[in-house]
C-alpha cells in the first residue's frame, strides 16, 4: 500500500508547483510556502488559481494592476493575511470567504468594477484604512457600520445615492471621501462622527444638508463644491475647527449669518453660486486669507470687508459690483474684479501697497486714481483699452494686459 503521508506531501508539493508555474514564480517550492509576502502585479494575470490556498503564511499579497475579474474562494484560506492589494484590475465582485480574512489590516479595492461589497466585509474588524473608490458601488451594506477602527474612508467615484445610517458606528473617522457619486442627501447620523476631521462630498447632488452636520466640531475641511444646495443650515456655524470651506459651483443666494462663527476660516470658495451679497458678519473671519467669489451676483461688497486684517487674495470677477468701498484690506496681494459695471476707483486704492495682481477689465472705469502710483509692489494689471495708456503712464513698471 501506499504510504498516505508521502502520498499527501507529495499531491500539496505538485499543487505547489503548479501554482509556481501558473503564476511564473521564480521561487523554488520550499520558498514558496514558507513566504510570507508576495508581490504579484503587473504579471497580466487574469486568473488568480485555487491553490493559492496552500501559501498560508502569506501575511501580504499584492495583486495590484492585472487583469482579475474575481478572486477564488479559497482566498479565505490565507488567514495570516494582513494586507491585500487588487487596486486596478477588473474585479466585479468579491467573493464571501473574504470575510474569513480577520487579520486583514488593508484592504486596497479601488479602480476595479464592483457593484457591491459582501456584507461580509463587515467582519474585517481590524481595518483602519478602506479605499474601494473608483468603482460602480450603488450602495453600501449596513454591515459597514461594523469596521468599528476604520480612521480612513474613501468611496469616492462610485454610483452610491445614499449611506446607510450605520455609518454613524464609525466614530473613529478621521477622513470621509464621497467624492463624485450620486448622494441626494446625508444620514443624520452623519453627524455622530465627532472626529472628523476632512469631509469631501464634492460632484453629488446634495439639496441640503441636515443640521446634524453642526455636530462635527473638529472639522478642519469641509468640500461641499459642486452640488445642489440653494442654502447652508445656521448650524455650520458650529464647526468652530473649520479652516477650509469649499462651497463653489451650487445655487446658494446667501449665506447664513452664522458664517461669521467659523473664526477659524482661512480659505472660503464661493464661486459659481448665486449670490447677490456677503453678509455683514463676514468682518469676524478675522484668519480670513482667500476669498473666492467669482461669478456671482454680488453688487455690494460690504464696508466690513476691511476688517479682514489677514485677507490676502480677494477674487469677485464676474459679479454686478458698482461701488469698491474705500477701505479695503491693506494687504491684498491678489485682487480680481473683472467683469462688473465699475466706474470709479476710490483713491484709498493707492493704500493696497501690497498688491502684486489687478484685474479690472471689463468694467465701466474711464479713469484711474493718480493715487494708484503708490502700488509699487503690483507687476500685472489687466485694464480696458480706453484706460490702457494712462495706466502706462501711472504704473511704467507693470506689465498690463
Amino acid at each position: 500500500l501506499l504510504n498516505t503521508n508521502n502520498y499527501e506531501n507529495y499531491k500539496y508539493s505538485y499543487q505547489v508547483n503548479k501554482l509556481r508555474i501558473k503564476l511564473k514564480i521564480k521561487r523554488t517550492n520550499v520558498k514558496l510556502i514558507k513566504t510570507k509576502h508576495l508581490d504579484l502585479h503587473k504579471r497580466k494575470i487574469r486568473l488568480l488559481p485555487p491553490e493559492i490556498g496552500l501559501l498560508t503564511n502569506l501575511q501580504t499579497l499584492g495583486l495590484c494592476k492585472n487583469k482579475l475579474k474575481s478572486l477564488p474562494p479559497e482566498i479565505g484560506l490565507l488567514t495570516k493575511l494582513r494586507c491585500i492589494d487588487i487596486f486596478e484590475n477588473r474585479m466585479k465582485s468579491l467573493p464571501p470567504e473574504i470575510g474569513l480574512l480577520t487579520k486583514l489590516e488593508e484592504i486596497y479595492l479601488s479602480c476595479n468594477e464592483l457593484k457591491s461589497l459582501p456584507k461580509e466585509i463587515g467582519l474585517l474588524t481590524k481595518l483602519e484604512k478602506f479605499t474601494p473608490h473608483t468603482n460602480r458601488l450603488q450602495h453600501l451594506p449596513s454591515e459597514i457600520g461594523l469596521l468599528t477602527r476604520l480612521k480612513n474612508l474613501i468611496i469616492s467615484k462610485n454610483e452610491l445615492r445614499s449611506l446607510p445610517p450605520e455609518i454613524g458606528f464609525l466614530t473613529k473617522l478621521n477622513n470621509l471621501e464621497i467624492m463624485e457619486n450620486k448622494l441626494e442627501s446625508l444620514p443624520p447620523e452623519i453627524g455622530l462622527l465627532t472626529k472628523l476631521e476632512e469631509l469631501f462630498l464634492n460632484q453629488n447632488g446634495l439639496q441640503s444638508l441636515p443640521p446634524e452636520i453642526g455636530l462635527l466640531t473638529k472639522l478642519e475641511v469641509l468640500f461641499l463644491n459642486q452640488n445642489k444646495l440653494e442654502s447652508l443650515p445656521p448650524e455650520i456655524g458650529l464647526l468652530k475647527s473649520l479652516h477650509t470651506l469649499n462651497v463653489c459651483r451650487n445655487s446658494l443666494k446667501l449665506l447664513p449669518p452664522e458664517i461669521g462663527l467659523l473664526i477659524k476660516l482661512r480659505g472660503l470658495q464661493l464661486f459659481d453660486n448665486k449670490l447677490k451679497s456677503l453678509p455683514s458678519e463676514i468682518r469676524l473671519l478675522t484668519n480670513l486669507e482667500f476669498l473666492w467669489a467669482n461669478e456671482n451676483q454680488i453688487r455690494i461688497i460690504p464696508e466690513e470687508m476691511g476688517l479682514l486684517i489677514g485677507l490676502g487674495v480677494l477674487e469677485l470677477g464676474s459679479n454686478k459690483i458698482q461701488i469698491l468701498p474705500a477701505i479695503l484690506p491693506t494687504q491684498i496681494k491678489i485682487l480680481e474684479l473683472y467683469h462688473n459695471q465699475i466706474t470709479n476707483l476710490p483713491k484709498e486704492i493707492g493704500l493696497l501697497t501690497d498688491l502684486t495682481e489687478l484685474s479690472l477689465h471689463s468694467n465701466k472705469i474711464t479713469t484711474l486714481p493718480i493715487e494708484m502710483k503708490s502700488l509699487t509692489n503690483l507687476h500685472s494689471l489687466t485694464l480696458d483699452d480706453d484706460v490702457k495708456k494712462q495706466g502706462k503712464k501711472l504704473l511704467s513698471h507693470v506689465r498690463i494686459k
